[in-house]
C-alpha cells in the first residue's frame, strides 16, 4: 500500500513555478536612484579649461582644505567634469552601469577630448568605455 500510495504521488505531482514579486508587481516608493557627481580634474598640463565654474569650484576646494584662495582663481591644468548615472532600484553588486562624463571646452573637439581623457581617471572592473557617440554628434 506504500508502494502505491508513493508511486501515485509522484507521478500526480505537479511541477511548482515562482515569480519573483519585483519582477511582476510595482511597489510604491521602489525608483531608479541617479547618480550625480561634480568634480575638478587637475593636472592637465595646460590642457585644462578657464571658466567660472572651473575657478568656483577650485575655489571651493581650497576652501574645504582650509585655505583662503585669493579673488581671481583659475588655472590652466584643471577642468569641470560631471558624471551622472542610473543605478537601478534592484541592482546587483557586478551589474552593468551606464555612466555619462561630460566635461567643458571652448568648442566641441576640446569638450569632447576633455570628457574622454576623464572617462579614462574613473576606475571600475572590467569597464568599458566608448569612444564613438560624441563622434556621431560632432558629425549631425
Amino acid at each position: 500500500m506504500k508502494r502505491l500510495y508513493l508511486l501515485l504521488t509522484v507521478l500526480l505531482a505537479q511541477p511548482a513555478f515562482a515569480e519573483r514579486i519585483k519582477d511582476i508587481a510595482n511597489i510604491d516608493g521602489i525608483r531608479p536612484n541617479q547618480l550625480v557627481g561634480y568634480g575638478v580634474v587637475v593636472g592637465l598640463d595646460n590642457t585644462g579649461d578657464t571658466s567660472a565654474l572651473t575657478a568656483q569650484g577650485l575655489s571651493n576646494l581650497m576652501g574645504n582644505l582650509g585655505l583662503k584662495p585669493g579673488q581671481n582663481v583659475s588655472s590652466k591644468n584643471a577642468a569641470s567634469v560631471m558624471a551622472t548615472a542610473v543605478m537601478p532600484a534592484f541592482a546587483k553588486p557586478g551589474q552593468s552601469l551606464d555612466v555619462t562624463v561630460s566635461a567643458l571646452g571652448a568648442t566641441f573637439a576640446e569638450a569632447r577630448e576633455r570628457a574622454y581623457g576623464n572617462v579614462q581617471r574613473i576606475e571600475f572592473q572590467d569597464a568599458h568605455y566608448r569612444t564613438d557617440i560624441a563622434l556621431r554628434a560632432g558629425r549631425a
